[in-house]
């Protein structure tokens, strides 16, 4: 495994690959505080057979110089269950040993936290709780903090001293992931050809998905005659920045198509576009994504968008949905609420019966 050091020149892209691993938490303070001279903060971009596979920091307290500290650890989801965390943590480890640390310590949520928790305790780590009144937000965020020594000598457990976990969600919270978005509230109109748009609108469904995933213009506003199909363009302000297509049962509601203009790309429209769908509806929502696969050209951008998805709460489902010429991946919001028989029998009804897929239990790697 190799580590990149996070600088100027990568820091973007490693925010993108922290907020992907948690995505209701930013790190871009820490990450920026890295990157000043002198500085305890020091981040790496993780990477096996020249993919990156996750992110990882070293970071220590001036108040107790004998512990290295765990900071924005994560394998993305696409590279689990192949032990490259423990190989990750292992080589933190080796990385703190170097530097004369001599315990590795780090803090994760108690709550709803039993994969990590389980991880950090088979690699060898302690648990305490940490509840220390001069840090009043771990009294309503319950937290863990982990130790493991990193000599032959017996371990010291942290106590309850401060870690400053106060500061460091103020710090989180400095920061609008996505400044240049401007409006919470989007504008949402139906499409149809009155809009000045619409010429553009047919171009943009033109350029954004390869032959095999247009429909054509015709088609789309004919199924919107079912009234459980919707084909909406959003506007920030009087800026036109993108498109929702979604059909739904008494279930899901289906993504067919979420697109981004062009101007407004990398601006968080997407996921402002997601965010007003869950304002909008109680029912799971449901979306087919291209699978991964080793040997295709677009290996990075199939990756990108599932993390995307992944980032606002939609996930793999552990489906495939066959249309008679292509594989597509099942995401959902609601893993648990996805229901197979009733997602084939919503394609039938929305295209008239014109349009059959089947949906299947993916196979175990």
């Amino acid at each position: 495994m190799k580590l990149e050091r996070v600088t100027e020149d990568n820091i973007e892209y490693a925010v993108e690959i922290q907020e992907g691993l948690f995505p209701n938490e930013s790190g871009r303070a820490n990450l920026e505080d890295s990157l000043k001279n002198g500085s305890d903060y020091n981040y790496y971009l993780l990477y096996e057979d020249a993919e990156c596979v996750g992110i990882i920091g070293l970071y220590s307290y001036k108040e107790d110089k004998d512990s290295a500290w765990l900071g924005w650890f994560g394998i993305r989801e696409v590279f689990r269950r192949r032990h490259l965390g423990s190989k990750a943590l292992k080589v933190f480890e080796e990385m703190a040993i170097a530097k004369g640390y001599r315990f590795a310590r780090l803090y994760t949520d108690a709550k709803d936290n039993d994969v990590a928790i389980s991880f950090y305790k088979a690699n060898g780590y302690v648990s305490e709780p940490y509840e220390n009144p001069q840090d009043p937000v771990c009294l309503k965020i319950k937290t863990l903090i982990f130790s493991k020594a990193l000599t032959d000598e017996p371990l010291i457990l942290w106590n309850n001293r401060n870690i400053h976990l106060t500061e460091q969600i103020a710090k989180q919270k400095q920061y609008n992931r996505h400044p240049d978005c401007k409006n919470n509230d989007l504008i949402e109109k139906p499409v149809d050809r009155r809009l000045k748009e619409y010429p553009k609108i047919c171009q943009l469904m033109k350029t954004s998905f390869p032959k095999h995933e247009q429909t054509p213009m015709w088609m789309l506003r004919l199924f919107t005659l079912n009234r459980n199909t919707s084909f909406r363009a959003f506007y920030d302000g009087t800026e036109f920045c993108g498109l929702l297509y979604t059909v739904e049962d008494d279930k899901h509601i289906l993504v067919l198509y979420l697109v981004v203009s062009e101007e407004m790309r990398s601006k968080g429209y997407g996921t402002k576009i997601l965010e007003w769908l869950k304002d909008h509806t109680s029912k799971t929502i449901v979306l087919n994504v291209e699978p991964l696969k080793d040997d295709v050209a677009d290996f990075s951008q199939r990756l990108k968008r599932i993390e995307f998805y992944r980032k606002n709460g939609i996930s793999t489902t552990g489906y495939i949905l066959n249309d008679g010429k292509a594989d597509y991946e099942v995401l959902a919001s609601d893993v648990n609420s996805f229901v197979p028989e009733a997602y084939e029998k919503m394609f039938s009804r929305f295209t008239f019966g014109l349009y059959r897929v089947k949906v299947i239990k993916r196979s175990p790697v």
